[in-house]
């Protein structure tokens, strides 16, 4: 019987029995041990899907789907007024946002937490859409950095990615840690040797990594200008200055400098330091042979030389610099994550 949104029923056997219900065409599915005659309550929870479109002009993307309705986040400005009861995101208490905490490993790193979550790309003649699901939905992609490698992995429920850029005076090993200055002017193929020395499961910054905080932030404010939206960032000219300009920040998100459009340190996007600022980043799994752009799967493959190993065609880019005018999808199975430049203006 249901009565008041609750669901009655008579199970006739002990065992383990999976429980599905649907409402609006969103369906949750629970597993429950019966091994006792009494009543069980069982939750159910039904997956949400956050999402943005844009129509290839201009700035801001239109919200869809649960955020529909959403305001903009108001992420912290270190102006001497503002205070942490003035910042909020509405997406603060859901997931996968809500998940993104700070810890530190056995190791001494402090890394930021990113829950998997389930991505849905497409685009028209007229529209690019980006939705996110908080679980798994049909013909929905496990985010890019939480999927399987290659034939012997397995998704990953939670990545990390190091709070700061990596420092310290052991080259050998790059930590993530305050008020340290960052290791820069090195190769890419130096920094992915240095970093995966702490282990197995380490490896520097890549592009699936990368693309799926991408696609947490452009859900969550909807606006490609990420400058203009949290902090101008940048740095101290050609001077790198210390790890740790966030650590006071009383909110996830914002800058430490007195206004967004004031350039420098201190700008943290969900506890992720100086994205685009104080020094530059390499970034993995993905090179290039003039226009044509290549990607890879394994993090074992990872090489500087399209011609290696495990590299996948998976789109072709401008050869012009400026700024950009649509993205391109990869139509390649596994890539469908992938987004590039397709056009720049002056193309």
């Amino acid at each position: 019987a249901n009565v008041g949104g609750k669901f009655k029923t008579q199970i006739p056997n002990f065992g383990t029995w999976t429980i599905t219900a649907t409402l609006n065409g969103n369906t949750a599915t629970e597993e429950i041990l019966i091994n006792q005659i009494k009543t069980y309550e069982v939750e159910m929870r039904y997956t949400q899907i956050y999402g943005v479109s844009w129509g290839f002009s201009g700035k801001v993307l239109s919200r869809t789907d649960k955020s529909a309705l959403f305001t903009d986040p108001v992420p912290y400005v270190n102006d001497g007024v503002m205070t942490v009861a003035d910042c909020s995101s509405p997406f603060d208490n859901l997931g996968p946002w809500s998940g993104m905490e700070v810890s530190t490993d056995a190791l001494g790193n402090s890394l930021v937490s990113i829950p998997k979550f389930w991505y849905k790309i497409q685009k028209t003649a007229s529209t690019l859409t980006i939705q996110i699901a908080d679980g798994p939905v049909s013909g929905f992609h496990v985010s890019p950095a939480h999927r399987a490698r290659n034939a012997q992995d397995t998704d990953r429920d939670v990545v990390y990615i190091g709070r700061y850029h990596s420092s310290g005076s052991d080259a050998s090993k790059w930590k993530s840690v305050s008020g340290v200055i960052p290791i820069a002017s090195i190769t890419r193929a130096a920094a992915r040797t240095g970093v995966h020395n702490f282990g197995a499961e380490y490896w520097q910054l890549d592009m699936s990594m990368w693309i799926t905080i991408w696609m947490l932030y452009i859900v969550e404010f909807a606006n490609w200008d990420s400058q203009a939206m949290i902090g101008y960032n940048c740095g101290n000219n050609s001077s790198k200055e210390n790890t740790g300009s966030t650590d006071s920040m009383p909110y996830h998100t914002g800058t430490m400098q007195t206004a967004k459009t004031t350039y420098g340190v201190g700008v943290q996007y969900r506890y992720i330091e100086d994205p685009w600022g104080n020094v530059l980043d390499w970034c993995d799994g993905i090179t290039f042979n003039n226009a044509d752009i290549y990607c890879f799967d394994d993090f074992a493959d990872y090489s500087d030389s399209y011609q290696s190993t495990g590299a996948k065609l998976v789109g072709t880019r401008p050869t012009t610099g400026n700024y950009i005018k649509n993205l391109g999808l990869s139509s390649e199975t596994g890539y469908e994550w992938f987004m590039y430049p397709s056009k720049v203006q002056s193309a």
